[in-house]
């Protein structure tokens, strides 16, 4: 499943899942194959960013990277992210 994973997400996925709400279990146990793969592809056109990050990521590791081999000659990753256009303000209504 894993696997399945990196193959369509790509191999920086698994840096960028948040283990703290989406669980190892999660992915291995409770998710049918089927669920996995509609849970994969909402990822991939819902949290685009996260899509091209792990890209990104991937690209930046390298095949030696990912075999675990060294990145110490890497350049260091950075991420810019710009503040959100539109502020939204609430307004409490008298009843």
């Amino acid at each position: 499943r894993w696997y399945s994973v990196t193959q369509t997400l790509g191999w920086g996925m698994l840096t960028l899942i948040p283990h703290e709400e989406i669980s190892n279990s999660w992915i291995e146990r409770r998710l049918l194959l089927d669920q996995l793969a509609v849970w994969m592809e909402l990822v991939k056109k819902e949290r685009q960013e996260i899509y091209v990050a792990s890209k990104a990521l991937e690209g930046w590791l390298g095949p030696e990277g990912i075999a675990g081999g060294p990145i110490s000659g890497k350049q260091t990753l950075s991420i810019e992210a710009e503040a959100p256009a539109a502020i939204y303000e609430m307004n409490e209504i008298r009843d």
